[in-house]
């Protein structure tokens, strides 16, 4: 639970990042914006990568030398987005504070199986 916490404290911090680098008034186009289902497997993997780093720092694991930002952009490249698309769909989705709770319990749902399938499927 506690890398869960650091990890939401790093996506916080990279989104506030995004948004600095951009005008605020902009107004998201709706065929720019990402599917809410869409969001949440990309929030997903984007908190395993941030999970992966901390795993790799905690390590300190020499031979992996990849930075959280070729996570992200790998990401992306991997949901055919943008950066821009998920920063201006991130902050979309986080102006309505119930319906990105509810985003939130569900990508902590997803998260939750993955690691219990994990755990099913390590032997022993």
């Amino acid at each position: 639970m506690r890398h869960f916490i650091v990890i939401s404290v790093f996506l916080v911090g990279y989104i506030c990042f995004l948004n600095s680098c951009k005008a605020k008034d902009e107004a998201i186009k709706q065929s720019d914006l990402i599917h809410r289902d869409s969001m949440i497997a990309i929030l997903v993997d984007i908190h395993l990568a941030e999970t992966m780093i901390q795993t790799i720092r905690r390590d300190k694991d020499s031979t992996q030398t990849a930075t959280i930002q070729e996570y992200y952009q790998t990401i992306f490249k991997q949901h055919q987005i943008t950066e821009n698309q998920f920063s201006e769909s991130f902050n979309y989705y986080s102006k309505d504070i119930e319906q990105f709770d509810a985003m939130y319990e569900e990508m902590q749902t997803i998260l939750s199986k993955m690691e219990e399938e994990t755990k099913v499927e390590t032997p022993k």
